[in-house]
């Protein structure tokens, strides 16, 4: 006899549910001995963190330049406007 069933009936694979038992424990073992993938997500998250933290140091950078430019640009605005004012006294 086939070890996969009488093919003249159309059965091609064991119908022994000790077979089916046995893979079920088999994929169990294999399932149980993979590495955790929660080790890559915290390495994940840590390289995330990383980045957002340098990226937040970069907006944090960029936003005091442009504090300093609107700070100087108001300066030579308000030194126009009294030049223009010391001008405007002499016509």
């Amino acid at each position: 006899a086939s070890p996969f069933g009488d093919d003249s009936q159309g059965e091609a694979w064991p119908t022994d549910s000790g077979f089916e038992a046995d893979q079920d424990r088999e994929n169990i073992t294999k399932t149980s001995t993979l590495p955790s993938d929660s080790t890559p997500r915290v390495t994940s998250l840590a390289v995330d963190e990383g980045s957002m933290q340098h990226k937040l140091i970069e907006l944090t950078d960029l936003c005091t330049k442009l504090q300093r430019q609107q700070a100087e640009m108001a300066s030579k605005i308000n030194a126009q406007e009294l030049e223009i004012s010391q001008l405007k006294g002499r016509v």
